[in-house]
């Protein structure tokens, strides 16, 4: 009886790190965005916890590379997808490599950027591209074929996805839009402290 007690207090301190190691987010999603995501498809319900960063443009549009950080049965992993269109316009069986890293690291990015409110930065706001001028006019901002940044984050139960087209170039025309600029300051923060793990060719 003893040793019954003893498993299942270990189980659920064990269940207790696991989700205090988890930022807690809202879903902003729709089903045509789980549809349309790698993402999506590769890992709902295979982490406890997983953000992906990727870019992409028109230039780009045959590949997908993504960078993953996740938390699966307790134990912190990084690592990335990497897959390309078939002719017939789907995408080939991805490549995913994972290695297991440090959970103090681990933990203290998803901590941070959940203390500077990453992960409740407005998907609208980010893709802002006109403002108003004065009561009859408004000003529309346009570039074509530049980059767009996303975050695609996943748990159990919410898929949040905080993306941004062109974020420099928005941000210095429209500067009140201040969500772009904490966008790009927490992306960079982020690539600095993650350090990508080289993609090796299938």
């Amino acid at each position: 009886m003893f040793k019954k007690l003893f498993i299942t207090g270990i189980l659920l301190i064990n269940a207790f790190f696991t989700k205090a190691q988890s930022p807690l987010f809202n879903s902003n999603t729709s089903e045509k965005d789980k549809e349309e995501s790698i993402i999506y498809k590769n890992f709902h319900n295979q982490c406890d916890f997983i953000m992906a960063y990727s870019v992409s443009s028109y230039w780009r549009g045959n590949t997908a590379q993504y960078n993953l950080l996740a938390l699966k049965d307790g134990v912190w992993l990084k690592g990335y997808l990497h897959t390309q269109k078939r002719k017939n316009n789907t995408w080939r069986k991805p490549l995913v490599v994972f290695k297991e890293v440090d959970p103090d690291s681990a933990s203290y990015i998803m901590k941070y950027l959940d203390s500077a409110g990453f992960y409740s930065l407005n998907r609208d706001s980010l893709n802002i591209s006109e403002r108003r001028v004065n009561d009859d006019n408004i000003q529309r901002i346009t570039i074509s074929d530049a980059i767009n940044y996303k975050f695609e984050i996943l748990s159990r139960n919410d898929f949040l996805v905080i993306e941004s087209y062109a974020p420099e170039f928005f941000f210095e025309k429209m500067p009140e839009i201040k969500s772009r600029g904490a966008f790009i300051k927490l992306r960079d923060w982020f690539l600095l402290k993650y350090k990508v793990l080289p993609i090796q060719q299938p």
